[in-house]
């Protein structure tokens, strides 16, 4: 009887040192059959370079601006439309942006989709009546333009654009984040859903800010819009 358990101590003695051993060549994992993976290594950021000295000319072909308001009040009801950017120019000096500018041809605002929806009559409405006084008045302010005052990289690949935007002959300043490309000498600029007040402009049609009692009508005074400008070397 003692030789039988001395027998039974000994081979529950060697399965717990042998299932000990295991534990500490697998690393201390549960799961006989998972192994320790190595952290992947990050791929290293590209680094932005400025393209060689000189002036820059915007491709207005390959350019291109998107804007977006709304009918607070109204569930879900969006107005979406372009504007065309039909010049400009960015001037390179000492491996940095010294100067810059966008023209706006603002006798090109139209919708593409309301928030009554996208027939064309729809449409074709509500982009005579952005053309009209009642908002950007293009007949007397056929352009408007931003002026570029200052580039700086954040860090990450992050920049912030700073200048002057004049639209209906008042300027304002602004600033927001961008990406900045430089592929083969091309110069590209690009922001998404930039906040603007269109009240700063006089743009006042609708705004609670200034007319009570508007219910439904009443219309944000934020839009948004979206852009990508691309500088090509000028010949």
């Amino acid at each position: 009887m003692m030789r039988r358990m001395k027998t039974y101590l000994f081979i529950i003695v060697a399965a717990l040192v042998a299932g000990g051993a295991y534990w500490i060549f697998m690393g201390g994992k549960s799961g006989g059959s998972e192994v320790m993976e190595e952290s992947p290594t990050p791929e290293p950021k590209e680094e932005f370079t400025v393209p060689a000295d000189g002036d820059y000319l915007l491709d207005s072909d390959a350019s291109s601006m998107t804007w977006r308001g709304r009918k607070p009040l109204i569930n879900g009801y969006y107005d979406t439309g372009s504007v065309a950017l039909s010049g400009g120019a960015v001037t390179i000096a000492d491996g940095g942006v010294a100067s810059g500018s966008i023209v706006v041809d603002m006798t090109t605002i139209a919708a593409t989709d309301t928030g009554r929806g996208s027939a064309d009559n729809f449409r074709s409405m509500l982009s005579r009546h952005l053309q009209s006084e009642d908002f950007f008045n293009v007949e007397e302010y056929p352009t408007g333009e931003f002026a570029l005052t200052d580039l700086v990289q954040d860090g990450d690949g992050a920049w912030t654009l700073s200048g002057s935007l004049t639209v209906k002959g008042i300027a304002n300043p602004v600033s927001f984040p961008v990406r900045v490309t430089n592929e083969g000498g091309v110069l590209s600029v690009t922001a998404e859903n930039v906040e603007l007040d269109r009240t700063k402009w006089d743009i006042r049609f609708g705004s609670g800010s200034f007319f009570e009692n508007l219910g439904d009508n009443l219309i944000d005074d934020i839009f948004t819009v979206s852009f990508t400008a691309v500088f090509r070397s000028a010949p």
